[in-house]
Order: structure tokens, then sequence, then C-alpha cells
């Protein structure tokens, strides 16, 4: 019998968040291996791989709040969290009416609101089982809004509830599943710790995506000749250290922050606002709003390194440093242990302090100076580092959890 599986992902058509890539990557390996992959998202402008069977619950004004939610600050943080909460319970009841119409196939929960989901399984058991992605694992006070804080740090029974009922729940790295366990007070529990399992957080094969050589992307976006690009890529977010990468740019002649994205907790002008405070505004470029997947490979092609610096208190994965690999491309990474120790142990990149933008400035001036036999090496460790952590990798760990 065909195995078939939902995936729940209330992002998996919007413009904004990791969720399209990951859901679009995790979704088409699955099916590409023989499992029917439907996935149930809020509604959206994306669409995923055909391949995919596609499911969408009219979001009303989520994608609006979502992308402007920084502007507002913690008013912001609030109508997200409220829209959040409604669409949730919304997406939840055609995912479980989908499930039951189905014949109860396996649901993976991609990203889901703790609440909502948390009630749900406490008092309704799923026939052939459930299991869940935890993209982040910060379940502190600790965060970059005060909002943010208050509700992350109250969820956390609900976490324990979601943790108790699913068959498996993934992370993406060992100090992410560490964090979790002891931050929603589970560390010891055996049972809870057997089923909670690290995974690569997958990206695209390098031979799946097209290679644009750096000097052609470059004039296809209008950027200057005889430059170094360090680029920026995704939403931007108050998590990431714009800070620190803009103060080293000023230390590091010779490059220049290419940024492509759309607008999240944080702004353009607030960006831009930042270059000009260290007399590099004719050191950056902008490209606003969602790039295309299509686009892709014209600004990671441009790029001679891609920034992941984030703030030191994340424990969360960085979906562009992932994506950096399928380009070939190496990453500055700051920030999370698990995405530290990953570029350290692949030799995939450079790791910095990401309160300390001279180490920054160092790491970027030590890339000029790379000979052409280095940057051929650091490229075949890319390459190989990028078809161990595919796509097709992943999936055929969730084959075995989950649908095994």
């Amino acid at each position: 019998m065909q195995k078939r599986l939902i995936i729940y992902s209330p992002g998996a058509y919007m413009a904004s968040g990791h969720a399209f890539d990951y859901v679009g990557g995790l979704g088409a390996a699955l099916s590409n291996k023989g499992v029917v992959v439907h996935v149930v998202g809020l509604q959206g402008p994306l669409s995923l791989p055909p391949i995919i069977r596609q499911h969408r619950v009219s979001a009303h004004a989520q994608g609006v709040i979502r992308a402007r939610r920084g502007q507002f600050g913690p008013l912001g943080d609030v109508a997200f969290g409220l829209r959040r909460l409604r669409g949730g319970r919304r997406l939840l009841r055609k995912a479980l009416s989908l499930h039951a119409e189905l014949d109860a196939p396996h649901i993976l929960f991609e990203t889901f609101e703790y609440v909502t989901l948390g009630r749900v399984l406490r008092t309704q058991g799923l026939r052939n089982g459930c299991s869940c992605i935890f993209h982040d694992t910060n379940f502190s006070a600790s965060q970059y809004s005060f909002v943010t804080a208050v509700y992350k740090f109250a969820v956390r029974r609900y976490v324990r509830m979601i943790l108790e009922a699913v068959s498996v729940a993934y992370v993406h790295g060992p100090h992410m599943r560490a964090n979790l366990l002891r931050l929603v007070g589970l560390d010891g529990n055996d049972a809870v710790a057997g089923k909670t399992q690290a995974i690569p957080h997958g990206a695209p094969n390098p031979q799946t995506v097209e290679q644009i050589e750096p000097q052609v992307a470059r004039s296809r976006l209008g950027l200057p000749r005889g430059c170094r690009v360090l680029l920026a890529f995704g939403t931007l977010r108050r998590d990431k250290k714009y800070d620190t990468i803009v103060e080293a740019l000023a230390e590091a002649p010779g490059w220049l922050l290419l940024f492509a994205g759309p607008e999240g907790g944080y702004t353009y002008d607030s960006l831009m606002a930042l270059a000009a405070r260290h007399a590099v505004q004719d050191r950056v470029r902008i490209f606003p709003g969602y790039v295309p997947v299509e686009d892709h490979p014209l600004f990671f092609g441009a790029a001679d390194a891609v920034a992941a610096i984030y703030d030191q208190r994340v424990r969360h994965e960085s979906g562009t440093g992932q994506k950096a690999r399928a380009f070939l491309k190496p990453i500055i990474v700051g920030g999370g242990p698990d995405l530290l120790e990953y570029a350290a142990a692949r030799e995939v990149g450079w790791t910095v302090d990401s309160s300390r933008p001279q180490t920054l400035s160092s790491v970027l001036n030590q890339i000029s100076g790379l000979g052409e036999l280095e940057r051929s090496a650091l490229r075949e460790r890319i390459r190989e580092c990028a078809v161990e952590r595919s796509w097709d990798a992943v999936a055929d760990v969730i084959l075995s959890r989950s649908l095994g």
C-alpha cells in the first residue's frame, strides 16, 4: 500500500519565513520516494511543486501582519500572535478533517502554534500517529521581543503536551535537542528523549539547481565590478545581527553587502540608517521583497560568502546558511552552537562571535586572501556536505522514523 503523509505548515504558501522552502524541499523529496504528500497551509501567493497535493485555508490578514509586524513594535507582535492563534485553529480543523477523509495518514507538524496543537493532542489521539519539527527551541524569557518572551515562557506546558503526544519530535542539532528537553522540564525523561531526534536541515542537491558564475550574476544584478560580495538573504528579522555585519563592513575594504528579502521585524530604512552611521551606505545594496525560487541562483551566484549571523540567544538553525551549500557558497556563521559546530566540523565556512564585529571583518579580510587551491578545496567540501545533508537525506529519516 502506498504511503501517505499530511504536512501541516501554516506558512507553506507564504512569501516570507522559511516554510515554503522547507516544505517544498522535503515534500518533493518524499514524493519522489513514492509517498503521497498532502500539505495543509494558510492561503498565500506561492505554490509548491506540482508533485505535492496542496490544501489551502483562508488566511485573512495573516500574511500582511507577518510581513509588517516589526513596524508596529510590541503591538505588531501581539496582532501577529492573535492572528496566528485564530488561523492556527482554523487550519488545524482542516488538517484533522483531511486526516479523517484520507483514513488517518501520519501527520507531520512542520510549524505550529504551541497552545492550539498542545490542547488538541492532549484531548484527541491521532490514529497512525503524528510527528513534529521544532525549528526553534528557545522557550525562555531571553528573547528579542518582550511579547515573544512572555509567550515563549508561558507555552512550556503545551510544548510538554506536544512532546508527550507525538511519535517523533525532530530538531536540527544535538544542542537544540538538549535545550528543548531542559527548558520544558523533560530533561531525564527517557521516553520523550528517545523519540526526540536531531536531523540535518535539508537543502537542494547542487546538481538540481542552476549555478551562475559570480561575474555573470553581478552584472545581471547591476553590482559594481571589482568588489567582493557578502550576501545576507531572507527575511529581515530582529534576531539577525545586522549591526555586526555593517560595522564589520567598515573595516573590510572592497566588500559589498548584498541584502535580498522581505521586511519582517526589521526594516530597510533601519538597515540603511545603520549603514549611514558607519559610512558604508555606498557599499550596501538592497533588493526588497520576496525573492522567487527561480532567482535564488542569481543572488547566491553573486556571493563570495553568505552571512548567517544571529543573536547569541538564538537556538534555531539558519535556512539561509543551509541553502548556501546548494550553490557551493561558503558561510560565515554566528549564534547558536549547532550552527557554529556544523560550519566548523564540516569546514564549509567560518565562525564568528556575533557580538564582536572585528571577528567578522577579520574573516572577510581572510577570505580576500584565499588562493585558488584553497577555494577549490573549500568548494569540494561544500559539495560533499550538500549531498550528505540534502532533502533526500532528510526524507530518508522521515521515512524511517515517522512512516516506517
